[in-house]
């Protein structure tokens, strides 16, 4: 049985569905039945695909920059009178659409086009996630056959940090375009039901073959499944990241605990050793003062002298040991002060902290 004419048409002017699509709703799908002179027409506006100017995988992107999004929305429309459909595809690199030839055109269904579309933009997109695989499994494996984690170097803890991340941003993204390619075919599965529902009402309108509406909806429905299990796959794989980047956190952790263990150990035998030597220091630091002198007289021998200012030394020495320790005291509650005032909005510290680029 005959469909209709099928007709696929790449413009790169902007229709007035591709327009609102592409510039007020961005990841929108709309559809609606309009008449025109006695005709329905089922349109349909959806995105395809949102291309980014920036690499998810590129961590050295300058945040300030604008971040610049390339829509390629598409435009269909179906008259349920003559069968004619009508494709608008603008900024599309349409897929094989080599079905398309004047044979096969009376036997196509009119969301045949949407098939093409739907399963070429998925397969392209997975393509780089094969990459993003290899990578994940590389550094999973390398962690796994260490025999020690300190044998791992910082710089190498870091380099597989950074893969890490730039990896887990290209997976939110890719889960994002997922979300809406699935959004997109239940839509189209919604809209292909109201098209089999009108048909049914209106024998008058061009009839599809009902093994073409099938066949149809089961193409959908893969589409619809092959997206969930993409998704499913990609939480896998965020999953396993995560983990191992809190592997590598822990790590990092574990290597500054040895370095600080072993500052500490140091620090510790350095106080040590200064107990030891401290009371020998003040005594020789006493009596080395003007205060005390060991007298030689050839005839009573040696003589210890106590000069009778004496009380000079405590009094100068008390008072400065006693300013030492309040410093030490209250010099803490000082800086979290003059901290807490410097992090205050409206404070002439905090503009000027600004302007240095200290909380940047």
């Amino acid at each position: 049985m005959l469909v209709g004419q099928l007709e696929a048409v790449s413009l790169l002017g902007k229709a007035r569905g591709l327009q609102f699509v592409s510039s007020q709703m961005r990841s929108c799908y709309y559809s609606s039945i309009r008449v025109e002179r006695g005709n329905p027409i089922l349109e349909i506006w959806y995105n395809l695909r949102e291309n980014h100017t920036v690499n998810p995988l590129d961590l050295h992107v300058n945040i300030r920059e604008s971040l610049e999004r390339e829509h390629e929305p598409v435009y269909f429309a179906y008259n349920f009178k003559t069968g004619y459909s009508t494709y608008l595809l603008s900024k599309a690199d349409p897929p094989d659409l080599s079905i398309l030839n004047r044979e096969s055109l009376p036997r196509l269904h009119p969301f045949t086009v949407h098939l093409a579309l739907l399963s070429h933009e998925i397969t392209v997109r997975m393509q780089p996630m094969a990459g993003t695989l290899d990578r994940m499994l590389r550094i999973e494996k390398r962690l796994l056959e260490l025999p020690l984690p300190a044998n791992i170097s910082a710089s190498d803890l870091k380099s597989d940090l950074r893969t890490l991340h730039g990896m887990a941003r290209l997976l939110v993204v890719c889960g994002h375009r997922t979300g809406r390619d699935l959004s997109n075919v239940e839509s189209l599965l919604r809209d292909l039901g109201r098209v089999e529902t009108q048909l049914e009402l209106h024998s008058e309108y061009f009839q599809i073959d009902q093994n073409l509406q099938e066949r149809v909806k089961d193409g959908l429905l893969s589409i619809r499944d092959s997206c969930i299990n993409i998704d499913r796959r990609l939480e896998n794989r965020r999953r396993r990241i995560e983990n191992m980047i809190a592997l590598l956190y822990n790590l990092m952790q574990n290597q500054d605990s040895t370095t600080m263990r072993q500052d500490s150990a140091a620090m510790k035998t350095i106080a040590t050793l200064t107990m030891l030597f401290l009371p020998a220091t003040f005594v020789s630091g006493l009596f080395g003062t003007n205060f005390f002198a060991l007298f030689q007289d050839p005839v009573n021998g040696s003589t210890f002298i106590v000069s009778d200012k004496w009380w000079i030394l405590i009094i100068c020495s008390i008072p400065l040991t006693l300013l030492v320790l309040c410093i030490w005291r209250f010099f803490p509650f000082i800086r979290q002060k003059l901290k807490l005032r410097r992090s205050t909005p409206g404070s002439t510290d905090y503009e000027k902290g600004q302007v240095d680029g200290e909380y940047y």
